[in-house]
């Protein structure tokens, strides 16, 4: 078994406004739909403004439009990308910008980050591929730990869906069945071992891991096995995510005076299963989000995106004593459709979503006394179709 190490530092911080969804130079690079393996992808236009590039970017002035897709990729090896990107019946353009330190989204929006491929002419399709040809450049080389932006344009009003088939090839041979994120400094300080398993096999599955607690060693990591030097007492926020599996977050405490072993068991999101978010919540008696609910959301979109082939459906909760009554099932649905709007105006397909309201029948914690209880009942969960 080949023994890889990987780091990758998030240096930016995610901003997410509520209402009209409405993005500026600010945020709309952190808000780029990511993506993690190889496959197919759908992803609408909303036909909202995104970020004006003209000022960084004074060669691009008067050549792109408003109504922008954002797509993120980090390589987790050296390696070669291609893709292809189709809008059928309409017109699209491509600027690929790449990472040259370790900002991306700082260095886009100063100008510093490099342009590494321009499609300005408009193509139904075009991407990147060792054949050039019919709106295709040439692929790029990736080295392991740098990030891409790629960003697609179509003209104002267009909310059809790109369809993006996504292919990385890493610079090796032979396959990986384990991979080992190994950070340990020495044989003497204490250490954690986090371990990422499918829930129903036990077996070990190769997915992102992203910290945050620690600064020494936040940061987001691909593997199954991650080791770290920890040598003082600490809370870590643990979240992980693997292409077919729901994604888990989990907050740990570290002793940092001994050794100490963290499984995260996935669970494979299948027809039927679901997942409970409850760092999705709502002001009491609306169906306002908290502004702290949309990193969860952003998760969520990335999910969707990442499991293309997947329906599911948005059921909402209240918290509310008593019998049910009318207006808490209308406040309920009126929860799971904030969700779906905030899905949908992300690129997200809507016939992909439904919602249901379920009012206050199935309360988390059915005699709450306390606010974090009562905050848990009013929720969302999601149901794969």
């Amino acid at each position: 078994m080949t023994k890889l190490a990987f780091k990758y530092f998030w240096p930016f911080t995610i901003l997410f406004f509520f209402g009209e969804f409405s993005l500026g130079q600010a945020n709309v690079c952190s808000n780029a739909a990511s993506i993690f393996y190889n496959g197919a992808f759908n992803i609408a236009f909303s036909d909202k403004k995104g970020t004006d590039l003209d000022e960084a970017y004074p060669s691009l002035r008067g050549k792109i439009s408003d109504n922008q897709i954002w797509c993120s990729y980090l390589a987790t090896e050296d390696g070669e990308l291609n893709f292809s990107a189709n809008l059928p019946g309409r017109l699209i353009q491509m600027v690929i910008f790449k990472e040259e330190i370790n900002d991306i989204c700082g260095e886009i929006s100063s100008g510093l980050a490099e342009i590494e491929r321009l499609q300005l002419e408009p193509r139904e399709t075009l991407g990147l591929s060792q054949n050039v040809e019919d709106g295709k450049l040439y692929t790029l080389r990736i080295k392991e730990g740098k990030k891409i932006h790629v960003v697609f344009f179509a003209a104002d009003g267009v909310t059809d869906q790109l369809k993006l088939n996504w292919n990385f090839q890493p610079n090796r041979t032979g396959s990986v069945d384990k991979k080992i994120i190994d950070f340990r400094e020495d044989d003497f300080t204490p250490s954690i071992h986090i371990k990422l398993l499918d829930k129903q096999t036990k077996r070990e599955i190769i997915g992102r891991l992203s910290i945050d607690g620690y600064k020494k060693i936040a940061a987001q990591y691909i593997g199954s096995d991650f080791y770290f030097s920890i040598g003082r007492k600490c809370k870590l926020s643990l979240n992980a995510e693997v292409e077919g599996y729901f994604f888990h977050d989990i907050l740990v405490e570290v002793p940092g005076t001994q050794n100490k072993e963290f499984i995260i068991e996935l669970e494979r999101a299948t027809s039927g299963k679901s997942i409970q978010l409850e760092e999705i919540q709502f002001n009491r008696g609306t169906s306002e989000i908290t502004e702290s609910s949309f990193p969860k959301l952003k998760r969520l979109m990335d999910f969707l995106i990442l499991n293309s082939d997947l329906e599911i459906e948005i059921q909402g909760h209240v918290h509310a004593k008593g019998e049910n009554k009318r207006e808490y099932d209308k406040l309920s649905e009126a929860r799971a459709k904030r969700v779906m709007i905030y899905l949908i105006k992300n690129g997200i397909d809507k016939h992909r979503l439904a919602i249901v309201g379920y009012g206050n029948t199935k309360p988390v914690f059915p005699d709450a006394t306390f606010s974090h209880e009562e905050q848990a009942n009013r929720r969302v969960e999601i149901l794969v179709k």
